[in-house]
């Protein structure tokens, strides 16, 4: 039928046209007939505002549509944070002492384009140290362009460390970790070596952290770098650890996390601020405090996967819970270990690692754990409805329902 191919050619045009092309998006959006998809219309016309640069009308579109669906969880936490945004304040770079912290092995390619998404970003007077994981590409001749190119313009701020060998990912971060120059900080940056980042990235990922001085980590939204953007990271959540759900055949799994926004295109309905259990790893700021309190990275997860949900685990036991603002989206350029795992050998170092993130938490941890996850998300959710209720009460009669 000619309205399902309305629908249908609507969801290309937000999924290809935003958030450039708002202009050509919106006549294909606005022939989906309001009648048979009411709610679907009205939420990508706010998409389409919003791409557009037009919040305000934006917000009382949402609003209409959160007076009409309020039991929908992601509307409510995207429209709570459009009418109460943390602002992102560029005085926070004066206001932390902040090391930047990247390791690469072998991709001297990809590492370039994010140093040079880096240097063109506003990180203040933070400093930025690059560790060489023994590489044997081009990752060399890179790093000592970059650091004449730095020393020219930014004397002091770069510094580069070389190891013989890749000793993996959690071993490359604690050794960053334990530079001097590091441990004199009061945050770390860590950054993967494939990303693409907004000019804005460490305002926003301090602002978001100054509203949270107990969080032991802050993390943001990651996307996929060409169109349509598919989010590959937003918060995750601790399941209850008697979840039936398995991996492995003959033994029992309790560490169940629920990744809500993989695949998503839906942008917006992940733009929101919550505390949650963990993060990814390629973009996020540690508190050197939770690292003194809870601890670096387990090198045994080594060479990678699963050591920055242990971490972040280990935070929160110790009541440093992990902080996600999806305010900021990063572009990352490859995907994580397991959707790049193209061999036997690569999944079951995966598989194993996981098997040792089993049997390292008791299932009582676990199971407070998961209590604690629930509990918080529950009260952030009810705070910010009532926010809700009291802002529709303000505008009530401005608008008429669809």
């Amino acid at each position: 039928p000619s309205q399902i191919l309305a629908r249908l050619r609507a969801e290309w045009a937000l999924a290809a046209l935003l958030p450039d092309r708002p202009d050509q998006a919106r006549p294909i959006i606005e022939a989906v007939d309001p009648v048979l998809f009411p709610w679907w219309r009205e939420y990508a016309l706010a998409r389409l505002e919003l791409a557009s640069g037009l919040h305000k009308q934006a917000k009382d579109r949402l609003i209409q549509l959160w007076r009409a669906m309020p039991w929908h969880t992601n509307l409510s936490l995207t429209l709570h944070d459009l009418l109460h945004p943390v602002p992102p304040d560029p005085a926070a770079l004066e206001r932390h002492k902040v090391a930047v912290l990247l390791y690469s092995w072998n991709k001297g390619e990809v590492l370039a384009q994010t140093l040079d998404s880096l240097a063109a970003s506003n990180i203040g007077p933070a400093r930025v140290f690059v560790l060489d994981n023994g590489s044997t590409d081009s990752t060399p001749d890179l790093l000592q362009r970059t650091f004449e190119q730095w020393e020219s313009l930014r004397p002091g701020s770069l510094y580069i460390e070389t190891l013989p060998v890749n000793v993996g990912a959690p071993a490359a971060r604690n050794w960053l970790l334990s530079l001097d120059k590091v441990k004199e900080c009061g945050y770390a940056a860590f950054l993967d070596d494939d990303l693409l980042l907004p000019e804005d990235w460490l305002v926003r990922l301090l602002s978001a952290a100054e509203t949270s001085p107990q969080a032991g980590a802050v993390g943001c939204m990651v996307t996929d770098h060409i169109a349509p953007f598919s989010l590959q990271a937003a918060d995750f959540h601790l399941l209850h650890p008697d979840t039936p759900a398995a991996s492995f055949a003959d033994s029992a799994e309790h560490v169940h996390v629920l990744q809500n926004a993989t695949g998503s295109r839906d942008h917006p309905l992940f733009a929101y601020t919550r505390p949650c259990l963990s993060v990814t790893g390629c973009c996020h700021l540690v508190s050197m405090r939770a690292i003194e309190q809870a601890g670096a990275f387990d090198v045994r997860f080594t060479p990678s996967q699963f050591d920055d949900l242990e971490r972040d685990m280990r935070s929160c036991l110790a009541s440093m819970p992990t902080l996600y603002t999806g305010a900021l989206q990063v572009k990352h350029m490859q995907h994580s270990s397991l959707k790049q795992a193209d061999s036997p050998a690569k999944t079951a170092h995966i598989f194993a690692n996981k098997a040792k993130l089993e049997a390292k938490y008791a299932h009582e941890d676990l199971l407070k754990l998961h209590e604690w996850n629930l509990g918080v998300v529950w009260e952030d959710l009810l705070g910010k409805v009532k926010k809700l209720e009291a802002d529709v009460n303000v505008v009530e009669g401005k608008g008429k329902p669809f």
